[in-house]
């Protein structure tokens, strides 16, 4: 009985509809002016994104922001923040790490392979 009901709880709990799929992160650090923040902060919530840290430069007016963006949602990230900022805002992106992907866009990917 022992086995059987061990069986069960796995799969109950572990096999689920759609496997997990993992995707990179990108910690990425950005330059812009600090009259661009707010659309900034908007942009990157519709992306999904966080902000980890964010510094204020005085002698340039210039804030120097920190923070993370999956890379699915990252496609032209540096692209949209110049139109955005009107050029004034610069981004570079680096790997960080592997996470489990947001619930629809493993919907998406997955309708794509089947």
């Amino acid at each position: 009985i022992y086995p059987a009901k061990l069986r069960r709880i796995f799969q109950k709990n572990f096999l689920k509809k759609y496997p997990k799929i993992q995707e990179p992160i990108f910690f990425f650090e950005s330059f812009l002016s600090r009259y661009f923040f707010k659309t900034f902060s908007k942009f990157l919530h519709l992306k999904n994104g966080c902000i980890f840290s964010i510094k204020f430069k005085e002698q340039n007016d210039t804030l120097f922001i920190r923070g993370k963006i999956s890379a699915f949602e990252s496609l032209h990230f540096e692209k949209d923040l110049k139109i955005l900022t009107k050029g004034n805002g610069t981004c570079t992106l680096f790997f960080d790490e592997w996470d489990l992907s947001a619930s629809e866009h493993q919907k998406k990917l997955l309708s794509t392979l089947i």
